[in-house]
């Protein structure tokens, strides 16, 4: 489990035997009051499955899924624990971003599945349309930034450095991808990828990452992430 000022603000594990062979990767969990259900239902929605639900001890019950397009996410009924305690803060996650090459069949997919709702946003370049739920923002979803990008759920992460960011990065044995640019009235960001390849997004701070106030709380249907 991945802690700062003693709070879950993500966790990492080995990949599962199922899932080897497939690139490192931040994992997009969505709670759930019933992940039976949601896997379901997700089956009905031609979604694959990659692994039926199971207990996580008595922490909660998820499963792992591919959407029809192939981007892969989790759900997760929580129980003894809900997922992240901290977001917004610098070190913490701040934004899930999914993208799809057909990214009106996603709103479906993902509106059908949890109840979610899009507006359309210009924070970003390009077609892009902020998720909402509970009335809340809750992430966002867009086109892929390139054609031979898969279509994936990516995980930013708010500091207030980006450049020391950067440094820290490449020092580390990872790689900037894009940026420091701006974003905005978000703030700035890069792209990079770690030494494990996982791919993550950093926003800088002090821009407009989603205040704790208008992200959705610990309840059904809001992101969570974990590698």
């Amino acid at each position: 489990m991945a802690r700062l000022g003693g709070k879950d603000v993500a966790a990492i594990s080995a990949q599962p035997p199922q899932m080897r062979g497939m690139p490192p990767f931040w994992m997009s969990y969505v709670s759930v009051e019933d992940a039976d259900a949601a896997t379901a239902k997700a089956r009905e929605l031609d979604a694959n499955l990659i692994s039926e639900p199971f207990d996580v001890f008595d922490s909660g019950r998820m499963a792992v899924i591919q959407d029809p397009q192939g981007a892969v996410f989790a759900v997760r009924q929580p129980k003894q624990h809900i997922g992240a305690s901290l977001v917004n803060a610098p070190g913490a996650f701040t934004w899930n971003q999914g993208s799809f090459p057909d990214p009106e069949a996603a709103k479906r997919f993902y509106g059908d599945l949890f109840g979610w709702t899009f507006v359309e946003s210009s924070e970003f370049e390009g077609p892009n349309a902020a998720i909402r739920n509970a009335d809340k923002t809750n992430g966002g979803l867009s086109g892929l930034p390139a054609p031979e990008v898969p279509p994936n759920w990516g995980v930013s992460f708010t500091v207030e450095d980006l450049d020391a960011a950067a440094d820290k990065v490449r020092s580390s044995g990872g790689q900037v991808l894009v940026g420091p640019e701006p974003m905005g009235s978000i703030g700035c960001f890069l792209v990079a990828v770690d030494p494990a390849g996982r791919n993550l997004r950093v926003i800088r701070g002090g821009g407009r990452p989603v205040a704790p106030s208008e992200r959705p709380g610990p309840g059904p249907g809001t992101l969570q992430p974990v590698p």
